[in-house]
């Protein structure tokens, strides 16, 4: 796993410095979520807002992967969740991306 490192938004040094775009809580925790996934291929996201403000992050995983996956799922779930407070729920779906032309 890469060493991946969260800049505040509110601490600058110098007047001219930003803070780099993989430096943000999204992008950090975005790589992650793709490092422990990583021989599956994640194919779409989504966030579920419930009704007492909780958030659910829905995860699509591609259907060709289950048989694979399907035993880690509980534990990726409870890592990701150790590591950014975040909850996940994962779904299989067939990867639509490439399409045949009819002849």
């Amino acid at each position: 796993m890469i060493k991946r490192k969260i800049d505040s938004k509110w601490i600058v040094h110098n007047k001219s410095q930003t803070r780099p775009r993989s430096h943000t809580l999204t992008t950090v925790f975005e790589n992650t979520l793709d490092d422990l996934c990583s021989p599956s291929v994640i194919i779409g996201k989504r966030i579920r807002c419930r009704l007492d403000g909780s958030r659910v992050h829905k995860i699509h995983l591609d259907e060709k992967d289950r048989e694979f996956m399907a035993p880690r799922l509980e534990a990726l779930t409870a890592i990701y969740k150790k590591i950014t407070t975040r909850d996940l729920a994962f779904e299989f779906r067939p990867d639509h991306t490439f399409f045949e032309t009819k002849k």
